[in-house]
C-alpha cells in the first residue's frame, strides 16, 4: 500500500507594506488659515488639479472627502481616516478621531 502524505507549505515572506494608495492620489501643498473670518482652507494638490478644499468637500474624483483642516488635514478614504500633512499620509487608528456617523 502506498501512502501519500501532503505537508504544509509554509507562507512566503509576507508582501512588503507599500505606499497607501491615498498617498499617490494626493499631497497636501498649502494651508490657508484666515484667523477665524473664514473656513480654513487646505490646497491639495490631486493628479488632475491643484485645488483647495474645506471640511465636507470631497477631493476631485479620489473619493476621499476632508474631514477637518488644522496644521493638518483628516481625510476619510475607503471607510478609513488618514492625516494628510506635507510629509505625506499616515492612517490613523479608528479610536484616534471618534466616531464615523
Amino acid at each position: 500500500m502506498t501512502r501519500t502524505v501532503a505537508r504544509a507549505v509554509s507562507p512566503g515572506p509576507a508582501a512588503a507594506a507599500g505606499p497607501l494608495p491615498l498617498e499617490s492620489m494626493v499631497k497636501l501643498t498649502g494651508i490657508l488659515d484666515f484667523g477665524g473670518k473664514s473656513p480654513t482652507i487646505a490646497v491639495i494638490e490631486t493628479p488632475q488639479e491643484s485645488k483647495g478644499y474645506k471640511a465636507g468637500d470631497a477631493v476631485g474624483e479620489t473619493g476621499a472627502v476632508v474631514r477637518t483642516v488644522t496644521d493638518y488635514v483628516v481625510l476619510e478614504f475607503a471607510r478609513k481616516r488618514y492625516k494628510l500633512t506635507f510629509k505625506g499620509v499616515e492612517e490613523l487608528p479608528a479610536n484616534a478621531v471618534g466616531s464615523r456617523d
